[in-house]
């Protein structure tokens, strides 16, 4: 019997597709800081998920007495290792995940191409002799090992303590229950019915315990306790749908009157304020707590459009708003908006907005924001008179406007009311509805008006929120199944055509551009996405594809059944078949990936 030849090329294509499966939201429009960072960070994630697959199968031929000459870290040329009873553990020249020489399992026999030496060996250390059960469990071990791995990491992560932002108000939507409650933004949650809220965890998972109870809450607002009772709406899912949130606007701002003191001192919508009399500001909600008593002269330190920091002095001349504002705000006497309600931009045509889809976005058309009259600069104030405090709240209202499901659903006309040069205005907008694919890769109706935002959103500051051993466990598990039934979801929508492969699955490019940008935000983020991808690399391998470990134990359970092997020759046919497939399907996603680069490096056509 000769020693077999180690499947890396299947365990470079299950992985690839894993990262490809993971990755389906490759964006070009942002540099690489190191091509050192770009490299290592996909390098390292790919070979440890891989070798962690390798180990599967390394431990139960191990358990089982299968002889195994070679355990490789990497690829290519033996660099270095250390002989240890009969296996070489080596560490190979190339660091792509690694692999596992085990004797026997090779049908068709032949030497690796290495350089190794090819021996006969006694038949009882050989794969093929060992009962079918334990070649079963060999097979299964990669993807077990896949799947185990991200429950141990995750539950070392939640036992660490998983950076979660503090338990306050970021916003409170216009006519939601919490306003209602007299819940405002910068609130701080400490209790919920007398539980101690210190992160939005405990908040949210306090609230999921009852949905549509009533709720005494705790709240913290200027050194100043309160308690407030808070009845969350019918069909309330924790925090979600109660009308208060997390994100908050980020300190960009906007001015909507060239009269008022930010107007008169030439501060344009979109610039960032970083402080306030030298109070550095991160967000909205430390703006209006900076401004909250100043007095004029004010100094602010603000970085324009392009990132260059200069000061302006606010004078205060007893100046009011001409358009108030639906809440009050400490900001609003300067003349200073959120940025995240006024308009950044406008298309002329549909097409500048697209799909990011070629052939499935919108045709080239009239932008209904164009043919409104809207103009970049415009401040939201009110849809359909509804009052307009975050751009989620706009989007609802555009939203709501059709019918998602219905073939040839025509979108209703909204009023819009903005405020333009210190004047409210009402304009009429008809979106204009295609046929798109959502963030999941399933088709639906998109009402697209042609403008987009201004300003962005932040968080609060972040604490680590450590487990109990026993409920880190629980949540791991928890988690680990939740991400592994969404894989198995999308690889059905792809098998029945209900997901599109460009909008659901990237390329290599997209793998590096994600795992550099989640190393960038820290370990916790990193090791994240690494247990995510160990799950769809786990749950890929067992797809039935002749070239995956699924496909192999598919072959061990007709030899069951038949009460012998499949032949060789039918056996390497089907996996060509496999590979092709594997080849053919990588290819689609590369290209994909290089047509997202050039669109990037083109800019709206």
């Amino acid at each position: 019997m000769r020693a077999g030849r180690a499947s890396r090329g299947v365990r470079w294509a299950a992985a690839a597709l894993g990262w490809a499966l993971s990755a389906p939201a490759f964006a070009a429009d942002g540099g690489l800081s190191s091509l050192l960072q770009y490299v290592a960070a996909p390098v390292f994630l790919i070979s440890f998920l891989v070798f962690i697959h390798e180990f599967g199968h390394f431990f139960f031929a191990k358990a089982f007495g299968v002889s195994v000459p070679v355990f490789s870290f990497g690829f290519g040329r033996r660099l270095f290792g250390v002989q240890l009873g009969e296996t070489d553990y080596r560490v190979s020249m190339l660091p792509f995940g690694g692999y596992v020489r085990m004797l026997g399992a090779d049908a068709y026999g032949g030497a690796s191409g290495e350089g190794d030496e090819v021996e006969e060996v006694p038949p009882a250390g050989s794969y093929v002799t060992k009962k079918l059960w334990q070649r079963f469990l060999v097979m299964f071990g990669g993807p077990m090992f896949n799947l185990v791995f991200p429950v141990l990491l995750f539950t070392a992560l939640f036992v660490i303590g998983e950076p979660t932002p503090i338990s306050e108000i970021g916003d409170v939507g216009a006519g939601s229950a919490a306003e209602a409650s007299g819940l405002q933004r910068g609130d701080q949650i400490i209790a919920v019915d007398g539980e101690p809220t210190p992160t939005w965890v405990d908040v949210d998972l306090r609230m999921m315990e009852a949905p549509e109870a009533p709720h005494q809450l705790r709240v913290l607002r200027e050194d100043q306790e309160l308690e407030l009772q808070f009845q969350p709406p019918k069909g309330g899912y924790g925090a979600a749908g109660t009308g208060f949130t997390v994100s908050r606007p980020s300190n960009e701002v906007g001015v909507d009157d060239p009269a008022s003191p930010a107007g008169r001192a030439g501060l344009q919508t979109g610039e960032r304020v970083v402080s306030v009399a030298g109070a550095p500001v991160a967000d909205w909600l430390g703006l209006e707590r900076a401004l909250r008593r100043a007095a004029a002269p004010l100094t602010l330190e603000v970085l324009d459009k392009d990132g260059v920091q200069r000061s302006v002095v606010l004078t205060d001349t007893g100046w009011s708003p001409r358009v108030s504002g639906h809440r009050p705000s400490d900001a609003a006497r300067w003349g200073l908006v959120s940025a995240s309600i006024f308009v950044g931009s406008v298309k002329d045509t549909l097409d500048e907005e697209g799909s990011g889809l070629p052939g499935l976005g919108a045709e080239a058309a009239p932008s209904p924001a164009k043919a409104a009259g809207v103009l970049p600069g415009d401040r939201i104030f009110a849809v359909d008179g509804a009052p307009v405090n975050r751009w989620g709240e706009l989007l609802e209202a555009i939203k709501g406007t059709v019918d998602p499901t219905e073939k040839g659903a025509v979108p209703r006309a909204v009023t819009l009311e903005v405020v333009r040069e210190g004047q409210l205005l009402s304009l009429v907008l008809e979106p204009r509805v295609v046929e798109d694919i959502d963030s999941y890769g399933l088709f639906n109706n998109r009402p697209m008006v042609g403008f987009g935002a201004v300003g962005g959103t932040a968080i609060s500051a972040l604490r680590p929120r450590p487990y109990r051993l026993d409920a880190a466990v629980v949540r791991a598990a928890k988690e680990t199944a939740l991400i592994s039934g969404a894989v198995v979801e999308r690889v059905g929508e792809l098998i029945t055509r209900k997901a599109s492969v460009k909008a659901s699955m990237g390329g290599p490019l997209a793998m590096a551009q994600q795992s550099v940008a989640a190393a960038q935000q820290g370990i916790f983020t990193y090791a994240r996405m690494m247990g995510m991808l160990s799950i769809s690399l786990g749950v890929l391998n067992l797809l039935p594809v002749p070239i995956f470990d699924g496909g192999q134990l598919i072959f061990l359970l007709m030899e069951g059944v038949r009460g012998r092997p499949v032949s060789g020759a039918l056996r390497e046919r089907i996996q060509q078949i496999g590979v092709i497939f594997v080849i053919v399907l990588m290819a689609m996603v590369f290209v994909n990936d290089l047509s997202r680069i050039v669109s990037g490096w083109m800019g709206p056509s």
